[in-house]
């Protein structure tokens, strides 16, 4: 278990979740920090996976290599200062995933990346 408060203060909240998109967002941060560093995500990657409007929620880190060329809403536990001005500069909307638990009222065209 995480020693960091507001980590474990997050778990709680996603745990809470009925849907089982979010079941499946607590398991994947319920895991060793050792294995939730490996969750690195590249905006490239971001750009070839999902259509355009879609909502993203990453569970590690996003960082700026490549090209965005698609409006996306991307929600992650950490950005790099490059990988949010790319993300805003598209006209997509970042935060972390508390954010999305707060402003998620449909996870229809979420998609989950690790």
């Amino acid at each position: 278990m995480s020693t960091d408060r507001n980590y474990r203060i997050l778990l709680r909240k996603v745990k809470k979740q009925k849907v089982r998109l979010w079941r499946r967002v607590f398991e994947e941060l319920s895991k060793s920090r050792r294995e939730r560093k490996k969750h690195v995500i590249n905006l490239y990657k971001i750009d070839n996976l999902v259509n355009d409007g879609d909502t993203v929620i990453v569970l590690g880190k996003v960082l700026a290599t490549g090209e965005l060329k698609k409006k996306v809403n991307v929600y992650a536990l950490n950005f790099s200062k490059a990988a949010i001005e790319k993300i805003r500069s598209n006209g997509g909307d970042v935060g972390d995933i508390e954010d999305a638990l707060n402003t998620l009222k449909s996870v229809k065209g979420v998609v989950i990346m690790r």
